[in-house]
């Protein structure tokens, strides 16, 4: 959805979105992960000179591999946001200094914005580097392959690391 910065600055009133966008509305490639929901969202974006802001709320579910045991797995998204935009007038190369309190700013190029990457970015920006479907997710095992959480591993466990092989060898040998 994209916003007119320049209408919405004119009419001195902030624009209200209420709606819900489909999976495909997104362009989720090079992600690993998927939609399993729509996005289901409520903002509020408000121009104030050349800065303007987005505010509120959305919800979704989200589909996720575990890292562990590469299980698909859901997981719900539901937050309240707000970030602020302002105009992107530095040089390509140059260097901002930015501290705490500047991490919810973003920065935008011309007349018009595209919502759709505040919400997923929104979307996106609280999953774990890892994601884990559970916490007591055992992981497949590192000789066979074996989901540990469903079954018992075919190897005896014992498999050693081919770098480890002539320590294990000294080990026996010293037993």
């Amino acid at each position: 959805m994209i916003v007119d910065l320049v209408a919405l600055r004119l009419s001195n009133s902030p624009l209200l979105v209420k709606r819900t966008f489909k999976e495909d509305a997104f362009d989720l490639a090079g992600e690993e992960v998927a939609l399993r929901e729509p996005v289901q969202v409520d903002l509020k974006v408000d121009a104030t000179g050349e800065r303007f802001t987005v505010a509120g709320t959305l919800q979704t579910e989200l589909e996720l591999t575990c890292c562990r045991c590469a299980c698909v797995f859901s997981r719900g998204v539901g937050k309240s946001f707000r970030v602020e935009y302002w105009p992107d007038t530095t040089e390509e190369d140059a260097e901002i200094e930015l501290d705490y309190h500047d991490l919810d700013v973003g920065f935008y190029h011309g007349d018009s914005f595209d919502l759709r990457e505040v919400i997923l970015e929104q979307a996106l920006i609280d999953l774990p580097m890892r994601p884990i479907c559970s916490e007591d997710c055992k992981g497949l095992c590192e000789g066979c392959g074996a989901d540990l959480n469903k079954e018992k591993c075919s190897c005896d466990g014992r498999r050693i690391d081919p770098r480890f092989e002539a320590l294990q060898k000294l080990k026996d040998r010293m037993k």
